[in-house]
C-alpha cells in the first residue's frame, strides 16, 4: 500500500514527501530496490520553498499527488526490469563444496563470462598471499605447466604462465598483469588482464591475448571471508567456442577449490 506524509518544518528550503511501501505494516523508509519477491519501492520527491503554498491547499493536493504517484511509477516501471533482467542473465551451472559457478553471454563475443562466489573461515591475507604466489601456480593451478614472476611491485605484477591443453589444441601461454588495491583493511580487488610486455614465444604454444578476470576479497571480523571472482577467457586459435564455454566452469571451480583447501581454517 502506498502512503505518504510531510515534512513540515517552516524553516526548511524544501518541502518533502517521503513515498514508502508497507511490508508486514513495517514502514521501509529510504531509497531502496532490494530485488526479491516482495520488492519494496521507497522514492523521496522535493519541492522548492515556493511550492509551500501548493502543499497545504487541499484544492491542489489531489492533483499534485496524482502527478507524483505517475512519475514514481514511470521510474518503477524502467528501472526494476533492467536490474531484474541483469540479475537474470547469470545461469547457475555448478553449485558444489559451498562454491557456486555461472556463466552468462558475452557482449559481442562467442565466449561466455563466468563468475564464481564462495565463503569460507580463512585469514584474508593468507588467501591473498597464497592466490598471488605466481611462482608456485604450477603445483596448484589446474593443467598449469610451468609459471613464474616476471616483475612485482607493492600494487602490480606480472607473471608469465603456460598451460597444456588437450590434444589435438595447441598449448596456452599468457603475460598476465595483476592490479592490486585495497580500498579498505578488510578488502583486496584484484584484476588481471594482458601485459604489455615481450616475453619470447615459444614454437607449437598459442599465446593468449584477451582475457580477463576480477577478484573482490572481503573479510569479516569473525575471520569469514567471501570471495567474488569474474572474468573471461578467449584462447584463440582454432578452438570452437562451444568447446571452451564447455570448460569455462570446471576450470576456474577447480582452481577455487584447491584455494579454499589449501587457505580453509577449521576454527
Amino acid at each position: 500500500m502506498l502512503q505518504y506524509h510531510y515534512i513540515s518544518d517552516e524553516s526548511a528550503d524544501f518541502y518533502g514527501e517521503w513515498y514508502f511501501q508497507t511490508d508486514n505494516n513495517e514502514e521501509q523508509f529510504g531509497m531502496k530496490f532490494p530485488l526479491s519477491q516482495n520488492i519494496t519501492f521507497s522514492f523521496l520527491v522535493f519541492y522548492p520553498k515556493k511550492f509551500r503554498s501548493l502543499m497545504k491547499t487541499t484544492s491542489y493536493l489531489p492533483i499534485l499527488k496524482a502527478f507524483i504517484f505517475n512519475q514514481i511509477m514511470i521510474l518503477f516501471l524502467i528501472f526494476v526490469p533492467f536490474k531484474m533482467l541483469a540479475q537474470q542473465d547469470w545461469t547457475l551451472k555448478k553449485d558444489k563444496n559451498g562454491i557456486k559457478v555461472y556463466t552468462k553471454d558475452h557482449e559481442n563475443e562467442k565466449i561466455k563470462f563466468y563468475r564464481l562466489n564462495t565463503s569460507f573461515k580463512a585469514d584474508m591475507e593468507d588467501v591473498f598471499k597464497f592466490n598471488t604466489d605466481f611462482d608456485n601456480y604450477e603445483n596448484w593451478v589446474k593443467n598449469c605447466e610451468k609459471s613464474e614472476v616476471i616483475s612485482s611491485s607493492k600494487n602490480e605484477i606480472i607473471y608469465y604462465s603456460k598451460y597444456k591443453t588437450p590434444w589435438p589444441a595447441d598449448d596456452r601461454d599468457f603475460i598476465t598483469k595483476v592490479s592490486v588495491k585495497r580500498h579498505t583493511e578488510n578488502e583486496i580487488l584484484l584484476t588481471m588482464e594482458p601485459a604489455n610486455y615481450d616475453y619470447p614465444k615459444e614454437d607449437g604454444v598459442v599465446r593468449v591475448t584477451n582475457f580477463l578476470d576480477k577478484w573482490k576479497i572481503t573479510t569479516s571480523t569473525d575471520n569469514v571471508i567471501q570471495i567474488e571472482t569474474e572474468g573471461y577467457y578467449d584462447p584463440g586459435g582454432s578452438i570452437p567456442a562451444w568447446i571452451v564455454n564447455m570448460f569455462m566452469v570446471d576450470g576456474p571451480y577447480h582452481s577455487m577449490l584447491t584455494l579454499k583447501e589449501k587457505t580453509e581454517r577449521e576454527n
